[in-house]
């Protein structure tokens, strides 16, 4: 396969850089510590070997998953620009004492009504963040931290809603396969990530025609590449397919993400501007008439 010139020349850069620090120790390392390097045991030069051919997988797929985001990019240059575009939107999830007292309606007493939460929230055992309807966020919308989907919107109310885990009974996303050896993705043939109630998740309608290996990455389907890295979901556990049966059975081991992190982010989507923008002629048509 051949690449561009421009992109031969930025990985040359790459792996000069990568490899000057290492040569600069090894100049400056004494004769007598070198040789001592060079006279390790069979086992320890073979396992430290395969620790260097496990890096260079993963910084080949990673360099696999940019060529192909790369070459997307391309191709989407001269189609019009999509309708609406993701936006974030900043929450917090509540503590639990926080959680019960505003279950309580500890923060909410103050003789108004009007001022009262939802029922279907207050009443709720699912956990809390600290945004509703005020910030136009909706049911079924993800929430991300550190590029991981650590759940999605179940209930809301008028300033929190509540979340599902992804271990959650009710969770459904849309899911596909990174292949970790290569780093390709599989956006168009894309299954569900099902929760189950129990630490592992599912994988549903995964086509048996996609290679599919423990190990490989789990991540938010996005044909439209919507976003610039992978969002990570989990990570594949068991995969095996049955006789005369189309998709293969996938268990996942979900991210679990960091609990004590409270700030994540309500995926949302907004209209893009570029296409609500009127052209200038169409702006004078219009005055004319």
């Amino acid at each position: 396969m051949l690449f561009p010139a421009e992109m031969q020349a930025t990985w040359k850069t790459g792996l000069r850089d990568a490899v000057a620090p290492t040569l600069a120790a090894l100049h400056q390392l004494p004769l007598s510590e070198i040789t001592s390097q060079n006279s390790l045991s069979p086992a320890a030069v073979e396992k430290d070997s395969d620790e260097q051919t496990a890096e260079l997988k993963r910084q080949l797929a990673l360099l696999h998953s940019d060529l192909q985001q790369l070459r997307s990019q391309q191709n989407n240059q001269g189609l019009t620009e999509r309708l609406f575009h993701p936006q974030l939107v900043q929450a917090a999830r509540l503590l639990p004492d926080q959680q019960e007292r505003w279950r309580e309606a500890g923060w909410l007493n103050v003789g108004n009504e009007k001022v009262r939460e939802k029922d279907w929230v207050l009443k709720s055992d699912r956990p809390l963040v600290d945004v509703g309807t005020d910030q136009k966020v909706n049911v079924d919308q993800l929430l991300l931290t550190n590029r991981q989907i650590v759940g999605q919107i179940d209930q809301v109310g008028r300033w929190s809603s509540t979340y599902r885990p992804l271990t959650d009974e009710q969770f459904r996303c849309p899911a596909t396969i990174l292949n970790r050896e290569t780093g390709q993705r599989y956006d168009d043939l894309a299954g569900s990530l099902h929760g189950q109630g129990e630490p592992e998740c599912s994988l549903e309608y995964i086509a048996n025609t996609i290679p599919v290996s423990v190990g490989d990455l789990v991540v938010l389907a996005d044909p439209d590449r919507r976003f610039p890295a992978p969002l990570l979901l989990g990570e594949v556990k068991t995969a095996t397919v049955a006789q005369n049966n189309p998709f293969w059975e996938i268990t996942v081991a979900p991210v679990t993400g960091d609990e004590t992190l409270r700030e994540v982010s309500v995926i949302t989507e907004r209209l893009n501007p570029v296409r609500l923008a009127v052209p200038t002629n169409e702006t004078e048509k219009g005055a004319r008439k």
